[in-house]
């Protein structure tokens, strides 16, 4: 508990510093990692597993500009469903690497956040999945793709982003992987562009 109390007040003095600054475009907050330090989080990095990929298609796309609009965000048109807690530690790839025969609804099928053997989906209503592409590395591809769909992401996050609490977040790359959803983008000629992601984990 003293342990714990010691990482906290460390962990909250770094994010009052950090917002202290008033020269960042994001803000940090609080959240229920804020007693946990580097080495308690390193039992979350996972490795993007090998092999999976083998069968990938990369897809590009041939379409002009003035067909894909400046912004776009599809949580206005209800496309996706609210933020879920991943739950342990290392859950969170396992929704962008796993290859599902099929998806059912939350409903016929919830989510417990544990690692257990699936059971068999019968009897419920399925939507089959017959392929998956992968998007090329050029800015273009990725917005012209979420403007069609919401697009699932692997980032490399550093300290900063576990206590993200708002704004547009520009700090530096880590180590740790983390899956995240594309679920729109914006930002017009000389303004900041940004990403809006949901994360598979609620802070």
């Amino acid at each position: 508990m003293i342990k714990r109390r010691e990482i906290f007040k460390k962990n909250l003095l770094y994010i009052q510093k950090f917002n202290s600054q008033g020269n960042n475009t994001y803000r940090l907050a609080i959240n229920k990692f804020a007693d946990m330090n580097n080495e308690d989080m390193s039992v979350c990095e996972q490795e993007e597993p090998s092999g999976l990929l083998a069968s990938e298609k990369i897809v590009s796309f041939n379409i002009s500009e003035e067909d894909v609009p400046n912004s776009f965000d599809w949580r206005e048109h209800n496309a996706v469903s609210p933020v879920r807690d991943q739950g342990t530690c290392g859950n969170n790839l396992d929704f962008l690497y796993i290859v599902f025969e099929c998806i059912a609804t939350e409903d016929d099928f919830p989510y417990e956040g544990v690692k257990q053997s699936c059971d068999p989906i019968e009897d419920v209503d399925k939507l089959y999945i017959d392929g998956y592409t992968t998007l090329g590395t050029y800015e273009w591809s990725l917005r012209t793709a979420v403007s069609r769909q919401p697009v699932a992401a692997s980032i490399r996050i550093s300290e900063d982003f576990r206590y993200y609490g708002n704004g547009i977040y520009q700090g530096a790359c880590g180590n740790q992987g983390h899956a995240v959803l594309i679920v729109g983008y914006g930002g017009e000629i000389d303004e900041e562009k940004y990403w809006i992601v949901m994360q598979l984990v609620e802070l």
